[in-house]
């Protein structure tokens, strides 16, 4: 069976959206192909097509000052710099072994200030392949105000892009994976309802995180329910909540959550109808079914 893959975004918590990969791929033996990425699902789903093995090497010895690196930047404005999540991609991506043993398309989302519309660059081992996938990979993360933008030339012209989960002028649609006749959709966000809360630092994370990614996560699935070919489309999501902030990269969280995503990716398998989109129903809102 063809079967598509997306994976959300969501800054440290990809570390369960890698746990719950791992296992399917190495456990259970799925494969995917197209597979589309966001932010740090852009990650995963590249470091799925160089070596599947990362995946576990690289969220269960990731440390905060890995990626949380300065100097801040006044403009345009950022806390953080990108030099650690470049070292840190680098030390595990070799592009040209992704083109030659690379055994999928990777879609990866980015959204560039120019127009404010989401676009997905190709990599594609066998056909299109759209530039140095490890610039797309930084872009996809730029979160604004967190990392800076990245600048990369396309077609002779330069474009300014910023992290893929961004909601511009259009939300995100996950049509490249659309043409599968099933399609898994990894979320780390679950379908919940976010609690009120005074504390500032957990309403940023909330709005910024939660609210942001469960929205595009929405619209993404809305957009298969109503393509033409209606893939089956499963939306898995944690089967608790990632109670950490999604700038937390600390070894111990970001283990704590590998180990979860490992483990829920049995029942998705084990309880896989639970899971399926109903075309009736509201991606944002639906719960499995019992």
């Amino acid at each position: 069976m063809n079967r598509g893959l997306v994976l959300g975004g969501g800054g440290s918590w990809g570390s369960w959206q890698a746990g719950c990969l791992y296992r399917w791929i190495t456990h259970h033996g799925l494969k995917f192909d197209p597979v589309m990425g966001i932010s740090a699902g852009a990650l995963n789903g590249a470091a799925y097509l160089h070596d599947p093995e990362e995946l576990k090497r690289c969220w269960t010895s990731l440390r905060n000052k890995d990626i949380l690196t300065p100097p801040p930047r006044l403009f345009p404005a950022s806390l953080f710099s990108l030099n650690g999540l470049r070292k840190f991609i680098n030390r595990w991506m070799n592009e040209e072994k992704a083109k030659k043993e690379g055994h999928f398309t990777l879609y990866v989302a980015t959204l560039p200030l120019d127009t404010w519309l989401p676009q997905n660059a190709v990599f594609n081992p066998q056909g299109k392949w759209d530039g140095f996938l490890v610039d797309y990979l930084l872009a996809s993360c730029a979160i604004p105000w967190v990392f800076p933008p990245v600048k990369i030339q396309v077609h002779g012209t330069t474009q300014t892009l910023i992290d893929g989960g961004v909601i511009g002028k259009k939300k995100v649609s996950f049509s490249p994976v659309a043409d599968a006749e099933e399609v898994f959709v990894v979320n780390v966000v679950r379908p919940e309802p976010i609690p009120f809360t005074l504390n500032p630092f957990t309403w940023l994370n909330n709005h910024f995180g939660k609210h942001v990614i469960g929205t595009q996560m929405a619209a993404g699935i809305e957009s298969l329910k109503n393509h033409p070919k209606q893939p089956r489309t499963y939306h898995f999501y944690p089967s608790q909540d990632l109670d950490f902030y999604m700038l937390d990269f600390s070894t111990q969280k970001c283990q704590k959550a590998f180990q979860l995503g490992f483990r829920d990716a049995d029942e998705f398998i084990q309880n896989k109808e639970r899971y399926l989109v109903s075309l009736s129903t509201e991606a944002a809102t639906s719960y499995p079914r019992n």
